[in-house]
């Protein structure tokens, strides 16, 4: 009979119990096999920053001690942060057009800033799409972009593509993307994109001609030129070996 029992750090409770300790008798088992147990644990938030060892121990009971048990443990870090603190999140957002038609895809640029002091931990950027808009991988209108942690004066900046859908009408659409941290103020950006559908003005046919696109046609081209003359003050006219002369006075 195989069981395995836990102690959690002071301030760790079990979440099915709020308790400190814990038994699971996880019955007969095998030679050479094994068994797995997940729990949840929850830590109070009068924890203080610091390094806390949680020990496990599985005991049989078909042996003497020592050999009839083994144990191991896992340490966890608790940091203690002050919301919007030394570390602070700007966002800016730019999409690639500033106008487009139903049935296109633009890109959005998005680029998360910390300009604290301290690295923001955990950061993540939350896009939701106007309606009628999906992002091109994934076809929904929300995602989330999970950066991790940011130091002090790093830059993140990513692209994703976004589908216009074809039966969005005219208008301005805002979309709007928010970063955030586990020690920071959640920040906004927003950028709009005027949605426009092409007009048909009007329609003509043209005659039938009889040509078709295996005819081949000509093209004749008359130059015009127009001269200008100013006021003939005199003309005289002269025969000599057979040619005129016509003098201008302009």
């Amino acid at each position: 009979m195989l069981s395995s029992s836990t102690h959690s750090p002071s301030g760790f409770f079990f979440a099915e119990s709020l308790e400190t300790t814990k038994t699971w008798e996880l019955g007969d088992l095998p030679r050479d096999t094994g068994t797995t147990k997940s729990y949840n644990v929850l830590i109070d938030s009068t924890v203080q920053a610091g390094t806390y060892r949680n020990l496990a121990q599985a005991t049989i009971s078909n042996g003497s001690p020592p050999n009839n048990r083994d144990e191991d443990s896992a340490q966890v870090e608790i940091r203690t942060t002050t919301i919007g603190g030394n570390a602070r999140l700007e966002i800016g957002k730019v999409a690639s057009v500033e106008f487009t038609n139903p049935d296109t895809v633009i890109r959005y640029t998005i680029t998360v800033q910390n300009v604290g002091a301290e690295t923001a931990w955990n950061v993540a950027v939350d896009d939701v799409l106007p309606d009628g808009f999906t992002f091109v991988d994934s076809n929904t209108d929300t995602k989330t972009f999970p950066i991790g942690n940011l130091g002090s004066g790093v830059t993140e900046t990513f692209f994703y593509n976004v589908k216009v859908g074809t039966n969005v009408t005219t208008g301005n659409y805002e979309n709007a993307a928010t970063a955030d941290a586990d020690n920071t103020l959640p920040v906004t950006a927003t950028d709009i994109v005027e949605v426009r559908k092409p007009q048909v003005k009007g329609i003509t046919t043209l005659p039938e001609t009889g040509i078709n696109d295996t005819t081949p046609l000509t093209f004749s081209i008359t130059a015009l030129t127009l001269i200008t003359a100013g006021t003939i003050l005199a003309r005289k006219r002269e025969e000599e070996q057979n040619r005129i002369y016509i003098n201008f006075v302009t």
